[in-house]
């Protein structure tokens, strides 16, 4: 009988969250005295935040303004505690970094073993920090595995239908009306597959079945909270949404979770609109409908801290593609993780410190928190496949660079596109040679490309004493950007060669003029991008010229002689080039 009355009470407590103390905690705590729960007490914010709803395919504001989650994920406030990073600054940093929301995941084994009483003070500190901060929050339901079998990937992970109703049923008591804490992922990341082993190694499930819990989770849920957003998630760990094209969650106030990361996708074809292809069939259209929020995103190189499947990206496409992606289509996202221990990582060490993937979502948080972010500016790898330029040339281009870059001799360095490539050797010897030059020019590369290539590597050890800089002719061209997105790329390159190259002497070189004729609008935008470009010589360390007049007729026009293409220099316009620089480089290298 005390077996049984033993296993009663074990169950009880693994259901309630309830955990056995020191005998002066149970004597001060008798089942007869314990308290019914709580409200958050909202008399403790600080700060006004908008409730965020679903309307259509967009989360939004209560005027009706789309508004797009875009933040971070920390550690679960367990091990946060006992590793003393449980603090007001950490949400503090997350906001400086551009972070608009965290996503904060509970583990069950932690939640059993610290009690809801415990986990609801860190949730309420977590609600005061992020309020006062104007960010929002996520509370994930952190299991994986397949609670339909109740069968699950890692003892960490495991639950049951009882604990995790219990659980949403006193969040959602807690925090009914609380409008920082926006959004209940109900479950992490279903699945029926123990760790690749294959479908049903977690015991048999199906969507039909999954539906039904997800339903009845949001039916309880309701009831204490009817404004709060749903988020749910599909089987393949939260990748696979393909049954919600005709059997949806059947409720509403839903939006759908995406965990996507770099080996979830990987097309034959390594360009980039062979990989947007394949998203958009994947989970891509699921956005034309309802809300999508990617609650899980990230990648680590193979060399870099604890690589596994599928997080791995060797080649830096993964981050810029997807955000790309993901703006397009107003899909939110949270990156994991914002802690040194779990990769993928956005930090190597508690001073903070970037990981690659971290500066690369802080810059594009930070962007996106000052406005829009124009593809001129999120540094990007060549992504597509030129009849001229393939991508496995360009790659090798760029590989050549680091090589070289990882030696300090160089005193003038040309960064550029194909116009800086193309420099004749005779003409390069002839001008340059004095100077311990290199050139850093790739053709076809617009002013991602370049700013991509100068975070990957092609800084190095370089301490060169003048920078020649032109690019964004590729910008206009190629892609027809706007001379605003222009000159923000152009403006971005600059902000990180002087973040490199501190001590460099910066020539920036105004657009070449293209196209034969003069009164044409290319030459048009070309000159209001020059103009543009000429504030940046405002700053002391760099110094604006617009050769564009050296290459032109009296009356407009390009000769052949001096551009065959009416685009690229040929050896007689390079000889224009060289003489046009070679007083600036004197004047810099006395």
């Amino acid at each position: 009988m005390k077996t049984i009355l033993s296993i009663i009470l074990a169950a009880c407590l693994l259901v309630t969250g309830v955990h056995a103390g020191s005998p002066e905690e149970a004597t001060a705590s008798r089942w007869w005295d314990i308290p019914y729960p709580s409200h958050f007490d909202r008399s403790l914010l600080t700060r006004e935040q908008p409730f965020i709803s679903v309307s259509g395919k967009s989360f939004v504001t209560a005027d009706g303004t789309p508004f797009v989650f875009r933040g971070v994920n920390i550690g679960d406030p367990d091990k946060l505690e006992v590793q003393g990073k449980w603090t007001q600054g950490l949400f503090e940093e997350t906001q400086r970094w551009g972070a608009n929301t965290i996503r904060l995941p509970i583990h069950p084994v932690a939640w059993r073993q610290r009690g809801a009483d415990w986990y609801f003070a860190r949730i309420d500190e977590a609600v005061e920090w992020a309020n006062a901060l104007g960010m929002y929050l996520v509370i994930d339901w952190h299991s994986i595995g397949n609670l339909q079998a109740q069968q699950f990937q890692h003892p960490m992970y495991a639950t049951s239908k009882v604990e995790t109703a219990t659980f949403w049923r006193g969040i959602a008591h807690r925090y009914k009306d609380v409008p920082t804490l926006a959004v209940y992922e109900l479950f992490n990341e279903p699945t029926d597959n123990y760790i690749g082993t294959g479908s049903g190694s977690l015991g048999k499930a199906d969507w039909d079945g999954w539906r039904e819990i997800l339903e009845s989770l949001i039916d309880l849920i309701r009831v204490y909270d009817p404004n709060t957003v749903m988020l749910v998630g599909g089987f393949n760990w939260a990748y696979d949404l393909g049954p919600v094209a005709d059997r949806p969650v059947r409720r509403e106030s839903v939006a759908y979770a995406i965990h996507v990361y770099p080996q979830k996708a990987q097309p034959a074809d390594r360009t980039q609109q062979a990989l947007f292809g394949l998203w958009q069939k994947q989970w891509g259209w699921v956005a034309d409908s309802y809300p999508v929020f990617a609650s899980e995103i990230g990648w680590v190189d193979e060399d870099g801290y604890n690589p596994h499947v599928p997080v791995i990206d060797n080649d830096g496409s993964y981050g810029p593609n997807l955000v790309q992606f993901m703006e397009a289509r107003g899909i939110s996202w949270t990156v994991w993780n914002f802690d040194p221990d779990w990769a993928p990582t956005m930090i190597a060490d508690w001073s903070f410190t970037p990981t690659p993937q971290g500066r690369f979502f802080r810059y594009v948080m930070g962007h996106l928190r000052d406005g829009a972010m124009p593809l001129s500016v999120l540094p990007a790898p060549r992504v597509t496949e030129y009849p001229w330029m393939s991508i496995d040339r360009w790659r090798s281009m760029h590989a050549e660079d680091v090589a070289l870059a990882r030696e300090d001799d160089v005193d003038l360095l040309f960064l550029g596109d194909s116009i800086t490539e193309g420099w004749p050797g005779d003409i390069w010897e002839a001008h340059f040679s004095r100077y311990r030059p290199a050139n850093f020019g790739i053709g076809g590369d617009r002013t991602e490309n370049l700013l991509w290539r100068l975070w990957n590597g092609a800084e190095g050890q370089l301490d060169p004493r003048v920078v020649v800089l032109m690019i964004g002719v590729n910008n206009l061209g190629l892609r027809g950007d706007p001379a605003e997105d222009v000159f923000h790329g152009v403006q971005a390159v600059v902000s990180e060669v002087k973040t490199a190259f501190p001590e460099a002497r910066v020539a920036l070189l105004g657009i070449l003029p293209y196209g034969q004729q003069a009164d044409t609008a290319d030459r048009k935008r070309v000159i209001e991008i020059n103009a543009l470009l000429a504030s940046l010589a405002e700053d002391p360390a760099v110094e604006f010229h617009d050769f564009g007049e050296a290459f032109l007729q009296p009356d407009g026009s390009i000769a052949p002689e001096v551009m065959a293409d009416f685009l690229h220099p040929t050896e007689q316009g390079y000889e224009i080039f060289a003489r046009q620089l070679d007083p600036i480089l004197q004047a810099a290298f006395e």
